[in-house]
C-alpha cells in the first residue's frame, strides 16, 4: 500500500503602498539657495562659489527651475534647468534633465545635459561632466 500525502499551497497577497521615499514632484516645490554656481568673468575666468536663489515649480511631468539671482552666464528670471521627472518621484534618485548654458557675453544661450539627483526634501544635486551644484532648500525664518 502506497500513501501520498498531498500539500496545498496557500496564496498569499501582500498589500504593498508607496515606499516612504516615493513623493509628489510638488514636494520640491520653492525656494532654494546654492553656494557654488559658477560662471566667467569679465576675462574669462571661470569663477565658482556664486551664491544664488532658484525657485523650482513643477508643471505636469516637469520640474522646472528659475533662477531667482543669476549670474552674467544665466540671468536671473531664466529657467536654470528642468528636469523630467513624472508627477511623483524617488527621493535618492537621480534624473536627467537640461541645463541652461551661457557666457557673459552670450548669456542663457544654449542647453546641455545633465543629471538632477533629489538627495533629500532639503537638498538637490545637479550635476554634469566634472561639476557639479548642489541645492538647499531655503528654510524661512521668523522675524
Amino acid at each position: 500500500m502506497r500513501l501520498t500525502i498531498a500539500c496545498a499551497v496557500a496564496s498569499v497577497v501582500l498589500s504593498v503602498s508607496a515606499p516612504a521615499f516615493c513623493r509628489p514632484a510638488s514636494d520640491f516645490s520653492g525656494e532654494w539657495i546654492s553656494y557654488d554656481y559658477g560662471c566667467y568673468d569679465a576675462w574669462g575666468n571661470p569663477t565658482s562659489g556664486l551664491q544664488e536663489s532658484i525657485a523650482i515649480s513643477t508643471s505636469g511631468s516637469e520640474m522646472v527651475a528659475t533662477k531667482i539671482t543669476g549670474d552674467a552666464c544665466v540671468t536671473a528670471g531664466a529657467v536654470t534647468f528642468i528636469v523630467k521627472s513624472g508627477p511623483d518621484v524617488d527621493i535618492g534618485k537621480s534624473y536627467p534633465a537640461r541645463i541652461q548654458l551661457g557666457i557673459p557675453q552670450n548669456p542663457n544661450s544654449s542647453w546641455g545635459a545633465c543629471t538632477v539627483r533629489l538627495d533629500s526634501l532639503r537638498k538637490i544635486t545637479v550635476s554634469g561632466e566634472g561639476w557639479s551644484v548642489t541645492l538647499f532648500r531655503k528654510i524661512a525664518t521668523m522675524n
